[in-house]
């Protein structure tokens, strides 16, 4: 839903000429989401239909100030670039996740889920391309202001959103404990253990690292501004003394 907000509104923009083919790019990139989604509403009807029958949601949960906030900006992209920023760490995000199920022995994934991870790598690979494309497009060159301010939402919305492992997972633990009630008292323990990750640097080498994210962190390097990034991504030290041409 983000990301079709964002790109549905970047290529009716009248800062992208018609014949750009950068809003060819974009209006494929907004179709293979659409796709995407579908692959997985289906395969989450097939593997729980009680709790996918009715909803497309059971253990995401996003918090109802955050929803409202993200489908704003989502619809103003060029007074929010930051929207491009998350969407190209999160497009990446997404690559690593499905070359790391993609490489699990052969029979360890279900078939179904493991061909739409394979079909999803190849398709993310060249999202964030077209991401690294919309950042040139329509960050490159802001305002200085601009620029501070993109930093600084982005570093408050990865620490608060995006890296803390708090939201859905709590889901995953409650339900978890629900299906196994001999495991009900452990469960202060996980939840205690889930939020202690943030200070863990090998959580932080997964979620986001030259080796999990390395276009965004080049990206970065590029721009002074994000230098803040390192606050809250323990695994990031700017390699660059300046922004790249």
């Amino acid at each position: 839903e983000f990301l079709n907000a964002v790109l549905q509104t970047l290529a009716r923009t009248h800062r992208v000429p018609e014949d750009d083919g950068l809003v060819a790019a974009v209006l494929d990139f907004s179709d293979d989401e659409r796709q995407h989604a579908d692959v997985w509403r289906r395969l989450n009807r097939l593997s729980e239909p009680e709790w996918y029958g009715g909803s497309d949601r059971h253990l995401m949960r996003v918090p109802p100030a955050a929803a409202g906030i993200f489908g704003f900006v989502a619809r103003h992209p060029i007074a929010f670039p930051v929207v491009l920023w998350i969407q190209l760490a999160q497009e990446e995000r997404s690559v690593e996740m499905s070359r790391r199920c993609v490489q699990e022995p052969a029979g360890r994934l279900e078939p179904r889920f493991a061909a739409a991870y394979r079909a999803h790598l190849h398709d993310e690979v060249r999202h964030v391309q077209i991401d690294w494309h919309l950042i040139d497009r329509f960050y490159r060159g802001r305002s200085a202001a601009v620029q501070r301010l993109t930093a600084g939402l982005l570093k408050s919305l990865v620490g608060a959103f995006f890296l803390p492992p708090i939201h859905s997972t709590t889901r995953v633990i409650e339900v978890l404990a629900a299906e196994r009630p001999e495991l009900r008292p452990l469960v202060p323990r996980m939840l205690q253990e889930l939020r202690a990750l943030v200070w863990n640097d090998d959580y932080h080498r997964m979620m986001y690292s030259r080796a999990t994210t390395p276009v965004t962190f080049e990206l970065f390097d590029r721009f002074p501004e994000f230098r803040r990034m390192q606050r809250v991504l323990r695994a990031y030290k700017p390699m660059t003394a300046g922004r790249a041409s």
